[in-house]
């Protein structure tokens, strides 16, 4: 999971730094701004590694840290490593506060966004929706505006290392799904999609007020 998910940052420090390195005539802002990219993803991969690389293997016995956090300030917080141009954050939510492991959290709030955004058209909004769901959970809809997926890819969606036909151009290791519905089932949760070809696609992640 660690390594997965640092594939991110790496990319993005290596293109700023090449930037850096092209123009060191660049206004001070600008190089500045710049710097900040590279601090930014600095500090995710120091987080993560705080996180996870104490734990057990997701595979085997694992106890997640568990604190409340609110659904609304998670989605936000998360949503600001996308472009904001292209994201409709709705809260449908009246539910202030879960109890879930943040971290783990987050990784699967951003896999679902960052695979939307890689199946999205420019031109057109990936919708994240946060709602009360029934069995006192608390759902997460991520919409994306897609072509959708064909019928036979749906079933294994979740299988470690699957990549849809639509995929093979596209960067990924086949592990995001993969881990969202790990997580999902650490929390005692699930995760759904639903999808028809020509249309959008929708994951809901369903996460408990309070997990065991």
């Amino acid at each position: 999971m660690v390594s997965h998910e640092f594939r991110t940052p790496l990319a993005i420090i290596n293109t700023v730094t090449q930037q850096l390195a092209g123009n060191l005539d660049a206004a001070r802002e600008k190089s500045l701004e710049r710097c900040d990219d590279i601090w930014d993803s600095t500090r995710r991969m120091t987080d993560m590694m705080n996180e996870f690389l104490s734990y057990d293997r997701l595979g085997g016995e694992f106890h997640p840290t568990l604190r409340p956090v609110n659904p609304k300030q998670l989605v936000d917080s998360v949503a600001e490593e996308f472009d904001a141009s292209r994201l409709r954050i709705e809260d449908e939510c009246n539910v202030d506060e879960i109890v879930c492991d943040v971290g783990l959290l987050r990784i699967a709030l951003r896999n679902l966004l960052a695979n939307a955004m890689r199946h999205s058209s420019n031109e057109l909004p990936v919708h994240v929706i946060t709602r009360a769901a029934v069995n006192d959970s608390v759902e997460f809809e991520v919409k994306d505006a897609g072509s959708g997926i064909p019928a036979d890819e749906i079933p294994r969606l979740f299988q470690k290392y699957f990549r849809g036909r639509d995929s093979f151009s596209k960067p990924g290791a086949g592990l995001g799904l993969y881990l969202v519905e790990r997580i999902a089932e650490i929390h005692g949760g699930t995760v759904s999609v639903e999808s028809t070809q020509g249309q959008r696609t929708s994951f809901k992640l369903s996460i408990p007020v309070v997990s065991t």
